[in-house]
């Protein structure tokens, strides 16, 4: 039986440390929220790594590949 992932919330504070707006995360899918509560987009990751970016309208605004790291950086020096 699979279990359900349990929902993420997280809030953003701007510079001043005033409530700058919210997302909740579920699964590969994270959703963005303005200060005032309305819906301003989502993004989606996907199973080759990329991530697509879409805006409150439903339409596609992009999306990002994962940045590669120097397996260098990894090393203690």
């Amino acid at each position: 039986m699979a279990h359900a992932e349990p929902m993420q919330q997280r809030s953003f504070y701007d510079h001043s440390g005033s409530f700058a707006g919210s997302s909740n995360a579920h699964g590969n899918t994270e959703s963005y929220y303005d200060r005032s509560g309305k819906f301003s987009g989502s993004a989606i990751r996907n199973s080759d790594g990329t991530t697509s970016y879409y805006g409150p309208d439903g339409k596609f605004r992009g999306a990002r590949r994962p940045t590669q790291r120097n397996p260098d950086d990894a090393r203690p020096p």
